[in-house]
Parts: structure tokens; sequence; C-alpha cells
């Protein structure tokens, strides 16, 4: 049996990372950006818990963790499209746009920064992806048929 999740270590060194993670982005003009400083931040605290990993800001203003154990690759979560994203994104332009709004609103309003570095995404956000998928199986098909992708 394991430990209840307030007695797990994992949850508390989750917390720390994730506090880390927001520490390393600066708001700029309603945006959230990554900094070198906030990233040094980073790195130390993924050191401190024994988690080798590579920490980077993009030119774009995004940042990246890589770890040995982890290929640094993340694809699209449509079904069959391996098109390569950033770990950030759900998925590629054509297949995210062609989401119905509300449940696009409904990932972004349920992520959580860093969680794509931490591997703790919440429970409403599992559910809101839950629900695209399923979204997906039953309309995705017509999405291509209509020409919404393409």
């Amino acid at each position: 049996m394991t430990a209840p999740l307030t007695e797990n270590p994992m949850v508390e060194i989750a917390g720390k990372i994730r506090e880390a993670i927001v520490s390393c982005l600066e708001e700029r003009d309603g945006r959230y950006y990554a900094t070198e400083a906030g990233c040094a931040r980073l790195r130390g605290v993924l050191e401190m818990h024994g988690i080798e990993a590579t920490v980077t800001v993009g030119a774009d203003g995004r940042f990246e963790v890589h770890t040995p154990q982890e290929p640094a690759k993340h694809t699209c979560h449509w079904p069959g499209c391996g098109r390569p994203v950033p770990p950030i994104m759900w998925g590629c332009k054509p297949h995210w746009l062609a989401l119905p709004k509300a449940l696009r609103d409904r990932i972004w309003a349920t992520y959580r920064p860093g969680q794509e570095a931490t591997k703790t995404p919440s429970e409403a956000y599992l559910k809101a992806a839950r629900d695209v998928q399923a979204w997906i199986a039953e309309h995705g098909e017509k999405a291509v048929m209509f020409g919404v992708l393409r």
C-alpha cells in the first residue's frame, strides 16, 4: 500500500519544484517569461533533490527542463499525429485549432505552469485532456472531412 498523498515525500518535492518553476517566470505585459536567473534557481532546487537536469531559456521566453531519464521530444496529443511540439503545448497548431474553443479554454484554465517539467498535472487538467480525447474519438474525423484540418 502506498503512503497517503499528504505523507508522500514525492508530493513535497514536486511542490518545491513547482514553486521553483514559478519563480523562474517573470511577468511582462501580462505574459510570463523564463529568466536565466530563475532557471539557475530551478537547477539548484532540482540538484538539491538529486535530479540531474538541463534547464534552458528559449528565444521565445519559454524554458525547457530535460533530464537524462526522459527524452526531450514531446509530440502532439492528437491520435496518430506525432508532430513535435514544445512540452508546454497540447498539440500542433492544426490539431489544437480543430478542437472546440471551449475544450481549448478548459485545457489552458486547468494547466499549471511547469506541469510539463514536473509531470504533475492536476486532476482537473487530466479530466479536460480525457474529454478532449473523447471529443476527438467522436468528432475528429468530421474535423478532417470538413476541412478544419489540412
